[in-house]
């Protein structure tokens, strides 16, 4: 490795590409310098450069695995191209479209080495190379112009902090206008630009000047701040609370954040009604829930049948079930009530009703609809009823051009039973968009589980709607003798009352929940890569990959999901080399998780799918998720991560035949009962906890009120909120 400092800037010609992705987001360079014999391997964010040009390059020294001495490149410039083989490598590299090699010859033997500098500054003098017609000219001077225009805006953004890879996505947005939107008020960075913060666009502003008290900076900082508590789950904030989170968190001075609140109430971004400050989607998204499900809730069902008992145990009889009268009440709630709500813990039958629901519904030549709000819960929905069920993304059939649903109030679903399972992990965003849709007439039964955690994105819809007391309620309680037979089940009760699992020292004859101490973190990791890797698989027969999942309270720490991420890869998926993002290098046979909603791909935050395939040449993944092959470029990598371990929270709506959870006085923060049971119920076969008994009583006992900041229920009871 040259002798330089750990910060250096190197400049030379672009002797060759070892790979690069289709969108320039990485690249593998070999950069010949004059001083050097041999070249430099530079890595990092590019744009699309091409062999022949000059690159200027500022980074750090590292080793890499594979290519030894490697420079990683934080910023860089072009300054030129080195010779005429260069420059018509790069005209007819692809970079400038419908330039093809041919016409790359013309215009370097008609302008020699001033081509590129003639093209910078008068392309129009193309249309006086012979042979090129008219027509093609003009297509090559536009998209010669839009490749120099992205060059100037990725140099200026470079020179705020901002990566290539943001930069291009900052380009994209605003295209010409990215120079003048960024000096005037790059805090629309922040709301408008998926992974830049306010602290970034902060920052950048700081860099052009912006003033600390500037009406742009505090109006930023509301809306991310808002932003920021609705993916805590609230609809909205109070505004004291608000403006002294903003002062404390943001450096924003609270009467500076007082201000904007007003001025952004006035301009319609935020709406501000008895103290409380709302996101306006999320504000008009409860009201328009309430209007509707309110309105269902003063119309009878339209069943009134007297052979309703005879259906019914005609139907027991199809499913080769007999129903326990709670079940039984259930299904008839449903014929007499427009909404329906059930709720009830693992064992209580659930199941087993919707079946016989579904056999009746279907016997009276009536239309049924199923679905959940994931994948993997919908899946499951299907194989339990033996009825099609899908995700309400699907059922409600989105549009990623338009990011809208085809199904709505101009064009509702049809059918005359609509049951949508998980109800728990609704949240106001969905719910509205499915309500909107929902069919004339229908009945709508939302099943879930009341005591798991509630749902991932903004609301409370399952518990609000229960709080009103508006709609028909169900609770089942009784556990079933086939489910009272399993500790998964006895165990989840327990903690739900309070009380401490049952634990025999070898799991007793039922063999399906374990407790295995560990004091030490370091210790409890080890047991849990020897629990997945060894002793599940060679006693239960279960797959440490496909079927094993392990869960944590939290991210961070020795016992937390990025920690024991790269343990289980290290342990379960060694060895072949892939692609490498940020500090996760993605390998083919990978367990990874989805961690956002991508509309366009339809894949959603939680999925779970395997890496299928790693192209090093293309820098992609093919990603299996439950039979569907997504392909992911290097630059789309940020909404996916390792899914050896996951959070709890991210566990919602799945089950896995097996599951361990670390539970650990490190999480103390996080221990609290529904945590607890919501992890516990996740298993199907086996459940193992890892951990502290302390952690276990503390997760137990600690049972507060699930606070969230939401409107729905007042909205319901045409109450305004004080």
């Amino acid at each position: 490795m040259p002798d330089l400092p750990d910060q250096t800037v190197l400049e030379g010609t672009l002797e060759q590409i070892a790979f690069q992705s289709p969108d320039g987001a990485w690249s593998v360079l070999k950069l010949q310098s004059p001083a050097q014999q041999r070249p430099y391997t530079v890595t990092g964010n590019f744009g699309r450069v091409v062999p022949g040009e000059v690159l200027r390059v500022k980074g750090r020294w590292s080793e890499h695995p594979r290519y030894g001495a490697t420079f990683r490149v934080s910023s860089y410039e072009t300054t030129g191209s080195a010779t005429l083989t260069g420059i018509r490598k790069y005209l007819s590299s692809g970079v400038i479209k419908g330039l093809g090699e041919a016409t790359a010859r013309k215009l370097t033997d008609h302008f020699g080495m001033e081509t590129l500098e003639l093209l910078d500054k008068n392309p129009e003098k193309i249309f006086d190379v012979p042979g090129i017609q008219k027509k093609r000219a003009k297509k090559i001077v536009k998209a010669w112009k839009g490749e120099s225009k992205l060059r100037e805006m990725l140099v200026f953004l470079q020179g705020y902090g901002v990566s290539p890879a943001y930069a291009r996505k900052i380009y994209a947005r605003y295209q010409d206008q990215t120079v003048a939107m960024v000096r005037e008020n790059p805090y629309r960075l922040a709301t408008e630009i998926r992974g830049i913060g306010f602290k970034k666009a902060d920052a950048i502003a700081m860099h052009l000047g912006h003033a600390e008290d500037s009406p742009f900076r505090a109006d930023a900082a509301v809306r991310y701040m808002l932003r920021e508590c609705s993916t805590e789950g609230n609809t909205y904030y109070p505004r004291q609370e608000l403006v002294s989170r903003i002062a404390r968190q943001l450096g924003v001075a609270a009467a500076v954040a007082d201000e904007a609140v007003d001025r952004l109430a006035t301009r319609g971004r935020v709406i501000l009604l008895d103290g409380r400050v709302y996101l306006p989607h999320l504000f008009r998204a409860e009201y328009e829930i309430a209007a509707r499900l309110g309105a269902m809730a003063q119309v009878p069902g339209s069943f009134d049948d007297q052979r309703l008992e005879l259906l019914i145990s005609e139907g027991e009889k199809r499913v080769g079930v007999e129903l326990d009268p709670n079940q039984r009440q259930a299904v008839l709630a449903v014929f007499r009530n427009r909404l329906v709500v059930i709720t009830g813990g693992p064992g209580t039958g659930k199941t087993t009703l919707l079946r016989v629901l579904i056999s009746v519904f279907r016997k009276l030549d009536l239309e049924v609809l199923c679905a959940s709000p994931t994948g993997r819960a919908a899946k499951r929905m299907a194989e339990a009823t033996g009825h099609k069920a899908s995700t309400i993304h699907r059922l409600l059939q989105y549009q990623p051009p338009t990011r809208s649903f085809l199904r709505n109030e101009e064009n509702p679903l049809q059918g005359d039973l609509l049951a949508i399972d998980e109800a728990s992990m609704l949240d106001t965003m969905l719910t509205c968009s499915l309500v909107r849709a929902l069919p004339k007439d229908a009945c709508f039964v939302l099943i879930g589980d009341i005591d798991q955690l509630p749902s991932v994105g903004p609301g409370n819809v399952l518990r609000d709607l229960i709080a009103s007391e508006l709609f028909a309620l169900v609770r089942l309680q009784k556990i079933f003798r086939q489910a009272e037979e399993s500790l998964i089940v006895t165990n989840a009760h327990r903690i739900n009352r309070g009380r401490m699992p049952i634990c025999p020292p070898d799991g007793g004859a039922r063999r399906d929940f374990f407790l295995a101490p560990a004091q030490a973190p370091a210790r409890a990791l080890e047991v849990v890569k020897l629990i997945v890797s060894e002793r599940i698989p060679k006693v239960f027969g279960l797959d440490p990959v496909q079927d094993v999942q392990v869960l944590a309270p939290m991210y961070s720490g020795i016992v937390g999901v990025d920690s024991l991420n790269q343990e289980l890869q290290i342990l379960l998926n060694p060895g072949e080399e892939g692609i490498r993002y940020r500090k996760i290098q993605f390998r083919a046979g990978d367990k990874v998780m989805q961690i956002v909603n991508d509309y366009d791909k339809q894949v959603f935050n939680g999925d779970i799918g395997r890496v299928e395939m790693v192209d090093l040449s293309e820098q992609t993944l093919l990603i299996d998720f439950s039979g569907r092959r997504i392909p992911y470029a290097k630059s789309e990598l940020d909404a996916l991560t390792l899914a050896y371990a996951v959070t709890v929270h991210k566990s919602q709506g799945s089950e896995y035949p097996a599951v361990v959870m670390l539970l650990m006085n490190q999480h103390y923060v996080m221990l609290r009962r529904n945590l607890l049971y919501t992890g516990l119920t996740r298993a199907r076969k086996l459940a193992v906890v890892v951990g502290q008994q302390t952690a276990l009583y503390r997760a137990v006992k600690h049972n507060p009120s699930a606070q969230r900041y939401t409107s729905l229920t007042e909205c319901l009871l045409g109450t305004s909120p004080s």
